[in-house]
């Protein structure tokens, strides 16, 4: 499965998922938030997966909300 706006592999029994969407800081927007659900329904279907990790790339981990697409709301 592919991903817009997060980065997902697996080493050694770990799942990492690398938020990215560096410019805004990696605000969660409603696409990561559905990718984000994405990787963690593969995470806990799949058998060889032990832990997941999640970081922010860039600077940044993770703002919070995207204020930006709030407004539209």
């Amino acid at each position: 499965m592919s991903y817009s706006t997060i980065l997902f592999e697996i080493k050694e029994q770990v799942a990492i998922i690398r938020l990215n969407l560096p410019k805004q800081l990696n605000a969660l927007t409603n696409q990561m938030i559905d990718d984000l659900m994405g990787a963690c329904e593969r995470i806990t279907e799949s058998q060889e997966i032990r832990a997941a990790v999640i970081t922010g790339m860039g600077k940044g981990f993770c703002a919070g909300g995207d204020l930006e697409e709030l407004k539209t709301c």
